[in-house]
């Protein structure tokens, strides 16, 4: 499939949900050499087979994290096509949001043999091999990861590499409404020479005055000033990209969370937030790294529960590709498909009652207030107010049943008041 062949009703299905930015996934031009360890490597292998029983190699199309240059990958369009793409959102009042790997490339990157400076690199590879490609190129990697073998580590304190990046990020600007960035706090410089702190003093760098993302969400916005950047980002480096620029980041701690069944902590973990902050939170239940909600939470009824909770805290609230039909099976990145199943009807009812209560003004634009129910530390709660419109959210995470008791200072001025459920 193209990217022509995305039908009108599937444009329609994402407005009438009151979405307002769609990320389109690995529309950049990928390589052989990713391809091919996509393949052939054991740990992909094994995740193939327990989310795809049955695979075949022409199932798999390799990592949309291994990219060679941001050029649209042939097998799904052209440049006029992701126009028309954006054209299509723009015209049902969303905007089209596109990928961007700031941490490695894949090996075919031209830049890697035109600018070796722009790279990580040594001279002596067979030091460890499990860090470094044979031509001595770092294979790209977090502080707190393996290295991912399919890539090449790119070296955020070369300034010229740094002007590079700009200007890919300005590209998108061009031709985007927003972009999400991957394992964005990887690039931040305390982490950037945590990991690599050996390999720049053999280069001979030293740590640059400011941080990348400052200095791209700066020129980037200069030229779009209505262009968005969402993070991608753990170990606690969200506030800093939200210092840097960033208009959201992942906040995936309320979502561990209630994962493992800890809702008193999810409740102060909430209270602990500023407004601020959790203004510029991306909350979710699911997302292409981890596990299908309801396989996740373990129950659809449990995973509704949590889809009730994080998403409707203020920020952005991000749905992954048909969450609300309720399935258990992954789409694995390097796979063009999921094991088929059946749509989950209860949890059908249930995202379209969330859907319609998302799109009301007062969960766009309405006051936040947390609130405490005496009596329970099983049920969170909050209240949104905008004019006349009032909305609660309650839910009891928890399961046996529960009660409590909470104030609310909102309410209008009379004897009965009306609740719609």
């Amino acid at each position: 499939c193209t990217i022509r062949d995305i039908p009108e009703q599937e444009f329609d299905d994402w407005q009438n949900k009151g979405f307002e930015y769609v990320w389109f996934m690995g529309v950049w031009e990928l390589g052989p050499n990713g391809l091919k360890l996509s393949r052939e490597d054991y740990g992909c292998i094994q995740s193939y087979n327990e989310n795809l029983p049955g695979w075949t190699n022409d199932d798999v199309i390799g990592s949309p994290y291994c990219i060679v240059q941001y050029n649209i990958n042939p097998t799904i369009g052209t440049l006029d096509d992701i126009k028309w793409l954006r054209e299509q959102l723009h015209k049902r009042g969303m905007k089209l949001m596109l990928d961007f790997v700031p941490n490695h490339s894949a090996f075919e990157a031209p830049e890697l043999a035109a600018h070796k400076n722009y790279y990580i690199w040594t001279s002596n590879p067979y030091q460890d091999t499990s860090r470094y490609a044979s031509n001595g190129i770092a294979y790209g990697k977090e502080y707190e990861s393996s290295s991912w073998t399919d890539t090449a580590q790119y070296n955020y304190f070369d300034l010229e590499f740094r002007q590079f990046q700009i200007k890919k990020l300005k590209f998108i600007a061009s031709i985007a409404d927003g972009v999400r960035c991957d394992m964005s706090h990887c690039v931040l410089n305390d982490v950037f020479e945590r990991c690599w702190q050996n390999e720049l003093r053999a280069l001979g760098y030293n740590k640059p005055s400011t941080e990348f993302w400052k200095d791209a969400t700066t020129a980037v916005k200069a030229e779009y000033p209505d262009f968005i950047f969402l993070a991608e980002s753990y170990h606690d480096n969200e506030p800093k990209l939200i210092e840097c620029g960033f208009d959201y980041a992942y906040d995936k701690i309320p979502y561990d969370k209630l994962v493992y069944n800890n809702v008193y902590e999810f409740t102060q973990q909430i209270w602990a937030r500023s407004r601020d902050y959790k203004s510029h939170g991306c909350f979710f239940t699911e997302n292409h790294d981890e596990k299908r909600a309801v396989a996740a939470f373990e129950t659809y009824q449990k995973a509704n529960a949590a889809a009730a909770l994080l998403l409707t805290l203020p920020g952005m609230r991000f749905f992954n590709m048909y969450q609300w039909e309720g399935p258990r099976n992954r789409v694995v990145v390097q796979l063009r498909r999921a094991a088929p199943e059946a749509p989950n009807i209860e949890c059908i009812h249930f995202y379209d009652k969330l859907f319609e209560i998302l799109k009301l003004k007062c969960m766009k634009y309405g006051e936040f207030t947390q609130i405490n129910v005496e009596g329970s530390s099983t049920i969170p709660a909050w209240t949104y107010s905008y004019n006349n419109e009032h909305i609660l959210v309650t839910v009891n995470y928890c399961g046996y049943r529960s009660g409590g008791y909470i104030k609310l200072n909102d309410l209008p001025n009379v004897q009965s008041v009306p609740f719609k459920e």
